[in-house]
């Protein structure tokens, strides 16, 4: 059977040994094997982020909306929420259910934050206490200034939560001079592995400070930190296959090295890039507000999108669109995961030889 090339922003191709990783031994998860997987899998996740010394890693079996919550469910305070798209929005939303005070500064998607409206409102603000974004907004391929808005938030003595879930393992990050006391990442995205299990990623000494705070039973923050590092265990049953297949995933991150990843996954983009423009394809954001996994592409007036997508599909490559997002004329092209060059040059000529059968040669109005 030919492989499927997932060209969606997550879950993502995998390699054949991570596949392979989820076969292990049937094991029970309070057994010391299971506990030095874990152990590990914590152990490389913070050596990607540069936060082995100050940070630790909380594993939740749950998308990364999951570990999401279990952060903003504990936050006891004001958040100011930075809020340029649809994952910014469902931020909104947890913060509502939990009925936390939010003071939203929206921007528009297209527009890079404005990091002088972000301070004034700090400035005359003194009850914010928390600072919300989201790294990577996966509905354009926008990414936030995060290392200029963990300066503010050092500036003004604020405790910073950002959505990394798309931009651990594909982008730059430093858990001290970003500035980060709480992030988030799933497993799917890029670093290459199954979904089904994410992680909040914690400044230690903030975590201290949300002891008996959370108001969730599931997603208890402290609390599950308390447990796993006290008896190195879950205090709920793990979804055991998942944390081997990560453990693989990590540790090919690391061979390959994260500066090489990035690097991988920025010439995949650009290959991609070149070549939807080559064939007519405009796309919604300049070079420098790009992301270096996704490109987010103005969906021609003469093309239908789903006639395109199902062809594509029965030549093993997925392409993805909400369709809120199709409402607003876009599509995306996502070059993350365990795929190379040779997929993304054979997805270009399928989708010419598609545009050919169909006589589309992309219009714009």
């Amino acid at each position: 059977m030919r492989k499927t090339i997932l060209m969606n922003p997550g879950p993502t191709n995998v390699s054949e040994t991570v596949r392979s990783a989820l076969k292990t031994k049937d094991i029970c998860h309070r057994e010391p094997e299971f506990s030095e997987v874990l152990q590990r899998v914590r152990s490389n996740l913070l050596k990607v982020v540069k936060g082995e010394k100050t940070h630790t890693a909380i594993p939740f079996v749950a998308s990364a909306t999951g570990s999401n919550e279990a952060v903003i469910s504990s936050i006891h305070g004001k958040i100011l929420l930075i809020n340029n798209g649809k994952y910014s929005e469902r931020l909104k939303e947890i913060a509502k259910r939990y009925h936390i005070s939010t003071k939203e500064l929206t921007f528009h998607p297209l527009e890079q934050i404005d990091l002088k409206i972000v301070e004034d409102e700090l400035k005359s603000d003194a009850k914010i206490s928390h600072m919300v974004l989201v790294h990577h907004e996966t509905t354009t391929g926008m990414l936030a200034p995060l290392r200029q808005i963990g300066r503010l938030a050092k500036k003004y003595s604020k405790t910073l939560f950002a959505d990394t879930v798309s931009s651990v393992g594909g982008h730059e990050i430093d858990a001290n001079l970003d500035n980060l006391s709480f992030f988030t990442v799933n497993a799917n995205k890029c670093l290459e592995s199954f979904p089904g299990i994410s992680f909040v990623i914690a400044r230690k000494k903030d975590l201290a400070a949300l002891k008996n705070k959370s108001r969730s039973f599931y997603f208890d923050l402290c609390k599950q930190w308390e447990y796993i590092e006290e008896k190195g265990q879950t205090p709920f049953t793990p979804a055991v296959q998942l944390f081997y297949a990560a453990d693989k995933a990590l540790q090919e991150l690391l061979e390959e090295g994260l500066k090489n990843r990035i690097q991988r996954y920025k010439r995949l983009k650009n290959i991609l890039k070149i070549g939807l423009g080559k064939l007519g394809f405009r796309f919604l954001l300049p070079g420098h507000l790009q992301s270096n996994i996704l490109l987010a592409v103005k969906l021609p007036i003469n093309m239908d999108y789903w006639k395109v997508h199902d062809m594509l599909k029965k030549r093993c490559f997925t392409i993805y669109s909400g369709q809120n997002l199709l409402n607003q004329g876009i599509f995306r092209i996502a070059s993350l995961g365990r795929i190379g060059e040779k997929d993304i040059r054979t997805f270009l000529i399928e989708l010419r030889k598609i545009l050919d059968k169909l006589g589309v040669r992309p219009i714009y109005s």
